[in-house]
């Protein structure tokens, strides 16, 4: 959004060449899940830190909400692959 938006600043510092998926949902949201399917006793804790790692993005103003959704879906995906193998 920073570079896009003219008047629109991002408050941390960001890397010069990501910003499709947001790895930071994507790593967060695959180990929510991951504990979620094997019915750990912190998923819930580690739920509520996933999303507000993953809306700090936006608020941050470093990913638009497809970027997020993108790593949702990714995240949700390795989690899932990483069930099924085990």
């Amino acid at each position: 959004p920073f570079v896009t938006i003219a008047e629109h600043d991002p408050i941390v510092w960001v890397p010069p060449n990501c910003s499709m998926p947001s790895s930071h949902a994507a790593s967060t949201v695959a180990l929510f899940f991951s504990l979620y399917l094997f019915a750990h006793p912190f998923t819930a804790a580690v739920g509520v830190w996933a999303l507000l790692v993953t809306l700090s993005r936006l608020y941050l103003g470093v990913h638009y909400p497809s970027d997020l959704l993108a790593g949702i879906l990714l995240g949700l995906m390795v989690a899932t692959g990483f069930h099924a193998f085990l």
